[in-house]
């Protein structure tokens, strides 16, 4: 079985699509597309036969409006990789099949209910699930020596970010664990630069801070330096519990039950 998957998003999202996506190669052939930036996150164990960039002009094609159910529309190369595939595209919209897909499997990429967004994606592919899933890092993690309390207090959303002063707080409580503070912030992040700054200067802590790291800088930072890590839910916390960091995360107004990060993460509400 060929399997096509189109997978945009952010980066948590990407994230828990990795299971399905190594059920997918385990099953047959894998093509991926997918934002050029997230090529760094595929697994060693994962065998894609070919990887494009979804928002390059060649795979404009793939979006354009007219190609469902219209195969003539989609350039050759396009129209061949497709013609008796199994092709894997994540929305709520009711959409027909282009005619030379043998099979349309459309995910939710935002469910309100009920297990776990990874389980629901294996499941809607007919894959088989292990038991161990939700508690397995997706990324492998060639490093010692981490001596870092990393803590990404942004979240892209004020209402599930959690108040700077907790996180200063709460570093001060720990800090017979001689960890050094590592404070992280996105582009997303920037309006809490400020007051994380304020909140740990409050405390007497000292800290080194990562400033919109490219993502290939950001997983090569939290695997080399990271032997713990805080935050709410958020993209980074996916890349941190993938790589099998232990994560403590706290949650204000998503649900874990669905949302949570795969591997070593407990789960706090504040």
């Amino acid at each position: 079985m060929r399997s096509v998957v189109i997978r945009q998003g952010a980066l948590g999202d990407f994230i828990l699509t990795l299971p399905l996506l190594k059920a997918l190669a385990r099953r047959g052939e894998l093509h991926l597309v997918a934002p050029a930036r997230y090529r760094t996150l595929l697994p060693e164990d994962l065998s894609v036969a070919s990887f494009s960039d979804s928002d390059s002009a060649v795979c404009a094609a793939l979006f354009a409006p007219t190609v469902a159910g219209q195969p003539h529309s989609l350039p050759a190369p396009w129209a061949d990789l497709l013609r008796g595939a199994e092709l894997h595209l994540f929305t709520r919209n009711v959409i027909p099949a282009p005619v030379n897909a043998c099979k349309l499997i459309c995910h939710d990429p935002r469910p309100t209910q009920p297990p776990h967004i990874a389980l629901q994606f294996l499941h809607q592919a007919g894959c088989e699930v292990s038991p161990q899933l939700l508690s397995t890092p997706m990324l492998s993690r060639h490093s010692d020596g981490q001596n870092a309390l990393w803590i990404h207090a942004g979240s892209g959303s004020k209402h599930k970010n959690i108040p700077p002063e907790f996180w200063a707080e709460t570093a001060h409580k720990h800090q017979h664990e001689t960890l050094d503070i590592v404070l992280s912030f996105g582009e997303a992040d920037l309006d809490l630069l400020e007051p994380m700054r304020a909140a740990f200067q409050r405390q007497g802590l000292r800290w080194r801070e990562v400033i919109c790291p490219t993502l290939e800088e950001l997983k090569c930072s939290l695997r080399d330096n990271a032997r713990r890590f805080w935050s709410a839910d958020t993209g980074v916390a996916h890349l941190a519990a993938a790589l099998g960091i232990p994560c403590d995360l706290w949650f204000r107004c998503t649900n874990p039950d669905i949302w949570r990060p795969l591997g070593d993460a407990s789960v706090h509400f504040y």
